[in-house]
């Protein structure tokens, strides 16, 4: 400092909305005059664009914190404004500012772990205070510890397990699908070290779990295909937003491989036959990117279009076969599918209010299966019969992640969702009704992935607080 100061440290702090697309990282003065790279982001909700997780306004609706990251690979960062007005007529139904705060909190800790300083933007009088409301008081103690009120109201116990209570089913509402719009294919950028295997403790896994580390240094969930019940790939972002891929041959496992690309999401994978794998994740424009290995070579990122604030999700149901969803900017699910030779011309919505990944499988021919998180925090469920799509089902639950499916044959669906704890917990369909959620235990930080590569066996990936890749057998 000019004046001699030396407890002074200067935070470079660009604002979330930015309606004319403006890259922040263009006004960037430099390392050597910045000391904490900072962000403002507010839920205004229906007075102001609509409700948003913390989770979506900094990573699937801007990606600002990923772009503010990518600039210093140190440097500390804090949310310098945040805050959520309560909830409105125009809002969706179940939404409230607590559970909005715990929400938050939660992703904090799992999705953003560069951001070590928030400062919640309470401004007396207006619904953004953290006591506008009991409600507010109660996440805020939940998630953080609350704040000194004349009269705080009890902080909501977590249940035992994810509570199966029926709610309105989200309702569908037209609007525009998102339209495909070209633009540069994730670029490959020079390979750091790819992940590698280093020795910590396990998490703790219920008693009917194993688990194994992959190692690595994870960025997202994971994502995985099979094409054999010897064969496993693994696929997941790293700290510098490339895909890695790990493979299992039946006696051992690969090493970490770059394969490059700017991925805003988890990515997601399928295969359908034998040597054949399809890899989707959201770039940089918010768009859906497919990659593919044909059993001899990857292909380079193909861009499918649409605008949308989540990762994708992808089911087969037979050769040539890809049926890909993902929640729109209006938190519709959308669908699109390729049929051997090529791809839906646009976006089909499906209506519903997601927050969160979507989930997809197949158990058979023209049957699909899609899940994802609701306003209310619990699962809801829609399927395909091969003529109609079904309306939203709920499954209740009080989910901490979004959902994950698998399928070991037909009529056999596995639900997998983190809930109460960040534990993991199944409920599963035997064909004729669905069982009570089950706690399987642990304590994750990503939305869990499972594949049944044959009956009576169902591995399932995580990420875990070491941020390295977990690999569980639920058998």
């Amino acid at each position: 400092m000019l004046a001699g100061a030396t407890n002074v440290q200067f935070v470079w702090n660009p604002d979330v909305w930015n309606p004319a697309g403006v890259d922040q990282r263009a006004f960037y003065p430099g390392d050597a005059y910045v000391d904490w790279m900072a962000i403002d982001v507010y839920n205004w909700g229906a007075n102001g664009g609509g409700w948003a997780s913390l989770a979506s306004a900094l990573g699937s609706l801007t990606t600002i914190y990923s772009r503010l990251a990518s600039l210093n690979p140190t440097k500390p960062m804090m949310l310098a404004e945040w805050g959520s007005a309560e909830p409105v007529a125009g809002d969706p139904i179940g939404v409230t500012k607590g559970q909005w705060i715990i929400d938050g909190a939660l992703a904090l800790g799992a999705q953003f772990p560069r951001i070590s300083a928030a400062i919640w933007f309470s401004a007396t009088g207006t619904t953004f205070a953290l006591d506008s409301s009991a409600d507010s008081l109660a996440g805020a103690k939940t998630a953080f510890g609350g704040c000194p009120s004349p009269n705080p109201s009890p902080s909501p116990s977590p249940s035992p397990s994810p509570n199966p209570s029926p709610s309105p089913s989200p309702s569908p509402s037209p609007s525009p699908s998102p339209s495909p719009s070209p633009s540069p294919s994730p670029s490959p950028s020079p390979s750091p070290p790819s992940p590698s295997p280093s020795p910590s403790p396990s998490p703790p896994a219920g008693p009917s779990l194993t688990a194994e580390s992959l190692g690595g240094v994870a960025n997202s969930g994971a994502a995985t295909s099979s094409w054999s019940a010897a064969r496993l790939d693994v696929f997941v972002r790293s700290t510098d937003s490339q895909l890695y891929h790990k493979t299992w041959d039946g006696t051992r496992w690969s090493g970490w491989e770059g394969l490059g690309g700017f991925l805003t999401s988890d990515p997601a994978a399928i295969s359908w036959g034998t040597n054949r794998i399809d890899v989707f994740a959201r770039g940089a424009d918010n768009a859906i990117w497919h990659k593919l290995w044909d059993g001899v070579r990857w292909s380079g990122w193909e861009s499918l279009g649409g605008a949308m604030s989540s990762g994708p999700a992808v089911a087969t149901w037979g050769p040539g076969r890809l049926d890909v969803f993902a929640r729109g900017s209006d938190a519709q699910l959308y669908h699109k599918s390729f049929n051997g030779k090529a791809w839906s011309s646009s976006w089909e919505a499906l209506g519903g209010y997601l927050t969160s990944d979507p989930a997809a499988t197949s158990w058979g021919a023209n049957r699909i299966d899609v899940f994802a998180r609701g306003a209310d925090n619990g699962t809801w469920h829609k399927s395909w019969d091969g003529s109609r799509w079904s309306g939203w089902e709920s499954l209740g639950g009080s989910l901490t992640s979004g959902p994950e499916v698998s399928s070991a044959g037909a009529g056999r669906l596995d639900v997998f969702v983190l809930g109460p704890g960040s534990a993991l917990y199944r409920r599963a369909w035997t064909g004729s009704s669905w069982t009570a959620w089950e706690l399987l235990g642990g304590r994750w930080v990503s939305d869990p992935i499972a594949i049944a590569r044959f009956p009576g066996m169902i591995d399932l990936f995580e990420r875990g607080t070491d941020n390295a890749v977990w690999h569980l057998t639920l058998g």
